[in-house]
């Protein structure tokens, strides 16, 4: 949240306003990261990220933040599929217990995860957070209150946080739980518009507000 521009050190404003002041830091604070996350040339904090898309990639929808077996496949995920390879001056950075312990503690305060218990933690990004990502991105790139996923996900991996859907074309377990709750609550439908193929959202119950052939998000009010 403090760029540099030599000798100085400045303040960088919120990337979007909420009308909640934590809630405009939290997501800043991810702009910032996003913005510098890109493939072939990371930014020096794309771990924060990285971690959080091998979580909704595979599906781990709870995890213990000391789980040795789970920190070490995420780093060799992220040097072997993501070519993301961290050195300092002492050398390749490894990611293990006391880094990963620091990033669940990072994560839960911009609100990515929740405690549950002890070391346990769910991985749920904050409801308020995605509606008003979606909300957003209808303005920057959707059209009459809409946005495709796959336009949304696009946008979502250059301003707030890396996701894919998977190979199957359906949008990940952990991130679909959030969107149907949205609907749920009435903030928003998933419907079919325009030409674009369905998209599947993994593991939600119907609804009535989501299509059978569902491929858009569609902003309520």
């Amino acid at each position: 949240m403090i760029g540099r521009e030599e000798p100085d050190y400045y303040t960088i404003e919120y990337t979007w306003e909420t009308a909640d002041r934590e809630l405009d830091f939290r997501m800043t604070a991810l702009n910032q990261l996003a913005t510098r996350a890109e493939p072939g040339d990371w930014g020096k904090q794309s771990v924060v990220l990285l971690n959080y898309q091998y979580l909704l990639q595979h599906d781990i929808q709870y995890f213990e933040s000391n789980d040795e077996v789970l920190f070490n496949e995420i780093n060799d995920w992220q040097q072997s599929d993501c070519g993301y390879r961290p050195r300092s001056s002492q050398g390749p950075i490894v990611l293990n217990e006391p880094k990963f312990i620091n990033w669940t503690r990072l994560v839960d305060s911009l609100g990515l995860i929740y405690k549950m218990s002890g070391r346990s933690h769910t991985v749920y990004p904050d409801l308020d957070m995605i509606e008003h990502s979606i909300r957003f991105a209808v303005e920057d790139i959707g059209d009459d209150g809409r946005i495709s996923i796959e336009d949304y996900l696009d946008w979502l991996n250059q301003n707030l946080l890396l996701i894919e859907l998977t190979s199957d074309g359906t949008v990940p377990a952990p991130f679909a739980r959030v969107l149907y709750t949205l609907v749920r609550n009435g903030a928003i439908r998933i419907v079919e518009h325009g030409d674009a193929g369905a998209i599947s959202l993994d593991r939600i119950p119907s609804h009535s507000d989501i299509d059978r052939e569902a491929n858009t998000l569609e902003v309520i009010g």
